[in-house]
């Protein structure tokens, strides 16, 4: 049978089959076909006219169809488009049939003026839908920050020798200030930083104090670097009222002015420190003080010949020069004064780091073989490596092994706030930071509160009050109860507005410093012992008319051979470890128990090794035991879980003894500590679908109320406070496989959901059974998604997903109930408009929701 050529009007029938279908876009095009067979065919013109996306076009139909026959229905229904500007269609949608319409949809509304939108709609839709997408991404990951800047200067020597210790100290600040903007600022203000360059020079410093006095922006001064610059710029900033705080200037006279803070401890409470430990710990009855003739060098004497009031003859000064025409001599008389003196003791270098490390090279060269102890300004492995680099054909630590010296922190004890400051200095700057950053990270901390308890605006034109405001909020943190938590311990001020801190003694070997094994504390009483026992047996002394004790440090590591059996729904995990102590005096430091074993009868049991040399002990245990594990599952799937292994001693407090990090484990790098200790060639890592990626150790202390009610005991309100060793690995799910297993159920759902939205609409059943279906579906799924989780109570990052589908879903049958409504109404303009809202809608929900997963969890 031959296949008949298709005519005007069987086009237009299959057009009103597809109309009743609900393909309004194939009906136009079926009716373009037929018009363009026979341009005169007036029913296809009556039904083109009857689902016209807008006035204009329907206008141009029914004037063609008048045009076709002048008797026309349409003529009657013109007279209604007479203020609506005609409008050609770009081609005719799907739509028609021989029999002609009851009537031509009359509008119900007066037919304004097309101004184009509604040809636009499908555009406009998406369009909207990204920039909804974009302000959602936006508005996830930052808070708005409306509030006007608030300044804070940083002055120290940016430039010149000192350099480096500058540059520390603007970097540390800027990583505190960088975090608290990224969190919203105080109070909605983010802060920013000025920074200026003293170069370290006296005279230099009070032309940038008057800078920044002038400078009707800055709200308070992190700096100077040096006490001599320190004490050149207090006064500008005490006559301007601006608050300042120096985070590394020791001299006790930089604190003077009611403006000047300091969060490092002073040159007295140093030298203090120094003597005793000379005296107590080293056994040094004789004492010689090479003093600088700066405002640091200076104080620094004072502090140590002070405390030695009561036997003036064991010290001995030597005067060093370092400013001034005697500045170039100072190192060739100081070696003779010092050759001149038949017993010189150990020499305290009360001088700049510059100065020591010359001092000592010179030392060397001539021969001068004398235990040496130095303040913090020599105090980081910075200056090793100066002095390294001062004698380069010798190997590192020739010149300085064994020293001594004084500092705020040393590199072995990082608690696991600082270890974490650590470790985001070394990424983001690539080096190490010292201990200026530590304090510097600590003004900034104490800045940022001052700012905020002020109530600060920004506003130049309250400049003064609100400076004020800030020192006064600054003075205001004088006690523990008015604290903020910072890297070194509680940030408060006393009353000589210093942060109470206590030097740490370290030795040098190699090109870093080591914690010693003995330090000193302010007396504190401990369980069942009490002050004069403690006095009887040499743990306490008095010294200048202050009551201290020894602190000794304990230096363990712990070394993994196998992490397996993580129970997630009972949060805890098997582990096999060796653990080693290293330390001096008795046998109770290995006398600890695991804080958060499962098994409380878990312990190290007699030891695999012992070793005792020079009255310094080592020992080694293997360990085998569950832990508990504190997991988070916020971020589920996309979390990683920190594994901790923790021990404290049985019965020392913190004042008494304290766990540091072993230095060689600080050599090694994290794949090495990720390998088995028992197999090198083997990873740590037995549990599936984990992978570790981290591993470090810290200290940390834990405070009790054991002597609560002790009247002898001065331990405040957290009683009294215990190191805690704490081993820490960090573990990253296997997402991939994990998203595999778990979403592509969920996806292929999405794409058959999706699929639905092209049935016609005399097939809403389908269409809602589909929808439906897919909410069930996905309940399911997120049940089994969620199984392996405990009882917790708080959604995690994958249910957010799945109720966003379920939402979805849910709004998939109301288009569908809606656009059968239309379909039953005769509404096939708006059920256009509906079916192009719907399809691209859905894949636009999608994807800005797979975005924000992206974009929050970093899953690129």
């Amino acid at each position: 049978m031959t296949e008949r050529a298709p005519t005007a009007a069987s086009l237009t029938r299959l057009a009103l089959e597809r109309i009743e279908d609900g393909g309004v876009d194939d009906a136009r095009r079926l009716l373009a076909q037929a018009l363009d067979l026979d341009a005169r065919y007036e029913p296809a013109w009556l039904w083109f006219a009857h689902i016209a996306d807008e006035p204009g076009e329907r206008k141009f139909a029914l004037q063609q169809a008048v045009s076709a026959n002048p008797e026309s229905s349409a003529r009657a229904e013109l007279s209604r488009y007479q203020n609506v500007e005609t409008r050609v269609p770009d081609e005719l949608v799907e739509i028609g049939g021989p029999p002609l319409p009851p009537s031509t949809p009359l509008p119900t509304e007066e037919v304004q003026p097309d101004r184009g939108f509604r040809r636009r709609s499908g555009a406009g839709i998406l369009a909207l839908v990204a920039i909804v997408a974009a302000v959602a991404i936006i508005l996830f990951s930052q808070r708005e920050q409306p509030g006007a800047p608030l300044y804070v200067a940083i002055a120290g020597g940016m430039s010149g020798s000192g350099a480096a210790s500058g540059q520390e100290t603007v970097q540390s600040a800027r990583l505190y200030f960088d975090r608290l903007n990224a969190g919203g600022g105080i109070s909605g203000h983010p802060v920013e930083l000025l920074i200026f360059d003293d170069q370290n020079d006296p005279e230099k410093a009070k032309q940038v104090a008057q800078e920044i006095v002038e400078d009707d922006r800055v709200m308070l001064v992190i700096g100077h670097s040096t006490s001599s610059t320190s004490v050149a710029a207090s006064p500008i900033y005490e006559a301007a009222g601006l608050p300042a705080i120096t985070s590394t200037a020791t001299a006790d006279n930089v604190t003077q002015s009611p403006w000047f803070f300091r969060s490092v401890f002073s040159n007295s409470t140093q030298g203090f420190l120094i003597a005793a430990y000379l005296q107590v710990i080293l056994n040094h009855d004789r004492v010689t003080v090479i003093a600088g003739d700066d405002d640091f060098g200076t104080s620094l004497a004072n502090g140590i010949v002070d405390a030695f009031s009561e036997n003036p003859e064991q010290v001995s000064q030597v005067s060093f020069a370092t400013t001034g025409d005697q500045a170039s001599q100072s190192i060739p008389e100081t070696i003779a004064a010092l050759q001149a003196i038949e017993q010189p003791g150990v020499v305290v270098m009360a001088l700049q780091a510059e100065p020591s490390a010359q001092l000592l090279k010179a030392m060397r060269d001539a021969n001068l073989q004398v235990p040496v102890i130095g303040s913090d300004a020599v105090g980081s492995n910075r200056f090793l490596a100066t002095v390294a680099a001062l004698a380069p054909d010798l190997p590192a630590g020739t010149i300085t092994d064994g020293m001594y010296a004084a500092s705020p922190l040393i590199m072995d004890s990082l608690t696991s706030d600082s270890l974490r400051w650590f470790r985001a200095y070394r990424t983001r700057y690539d080096e190490d930071p010292t201990w200026r950053g530590a304090t510097t990270y600590d003004a900034a901390i104490a800045a940022a509160a001052a700012m905020e308890r002020a109530h600060l605006t920004g506003n130049a034109a309250a400049l003064q009050q609100e400076r004020l405001a800030t020192r006064d909020a600054l003075a205001g943190m004088n006690g523990p109860d008015r604290a903020e938590a910072g890297l070194l311990g509680p940030i408060y001020f006393d009353e000589t507005r210093t942060m109470p801190r206590y030097a740490v003694f370290g030795i040098a070997t190699g090109d870093s410093y080591a914690s010693a094994f003995e330090q000193l504390r302010p007396y504190s009483a401990s369980a069942s012992i009490s002050r004069d026992e403690d006095l009887e047996s040499g743990a306490a002394f008095i010294f200048d008319g202050q009551t201290l004790e020894r602190q000794r440090i304990v230096f363990s590591g712990i070394n993994i051979n196998e992490i397996g059996e993580l129970d997630t729904t009972n949060p805890s995990f098997y582990a096999d470890f060796f653990a080693w102590f290293n330390f001096t005096g008795d046998q109770n430091a290995a006398d600890i128990f695991f804080v958060n074993a499962v098994d409380p009868e878990t312990a190290l049991g007699d030891a695999i090794r012992h070793v005792e040399t020079d009255n310094q002990t080592y020992e080694l245990y293997r360990v085998r035991g569950r832990f508990k594990a504190p997991l988070e599952f916020r971020d589920f799937p996309f979390d990683q879980q920190q594994l901790l292994i923790s021990f404290q001693n049985s019965s020392l407090p913190s004042s008494k003894l304290v766990y540091a990090v072993d230095p060689p484990f600080l050599e090694l790098s994290v794949d090495e500590r990720l390998r088995s200790g028992a197999n090198a060639a083997e990873t740590i890592n037995a549990i599936p679908s984990w992978e570790p990626i981290d591993f470090q150790i810290y200290q940390d202390t834990v405070g009790t109320t054991a002597l609560l009610g002790d009247p002898e005991a001065n331990v405040g309100s957290s009683g009294v406070e215990f190191s805690v060793f704490t081993a820490d690995v960090t573990l990253t799910r296997d997402l991939g496989g994990f998203l595999l297993k778990n979403l592509l159920p969920l996806g292929l759902l999405a794409a058959i959901t999706y699929v639905s939205l092209f049935f016609p609409h005399s097939q809403t059943g389908e269409r809602v059974a589909f929808a439906v279906s897919a909410i069930l579906t996905a309940a399911v799924l997120l049940t089994s998604v969620t199984g392996v989780l405990p009882q917790i109570g708080y959604t995690v990052a994958i249910e957010w997903g799945f109720y966003a589908f379920i939402l979805l879903s849910a709004i998939c049958i109301i288009i569908g109930l809606a656009g059968d409504w239309l379909y039953e109404q005769g509404r096939y303009q708006e059920l256009r408009r509906l079916d192009l809202f719907s399809r691209l809608f859905y894949p636009a929900f999608i994807g800005v929701i797979v975005a924000a997963y992206v974009y929050r969890f970093n899953l690129t």
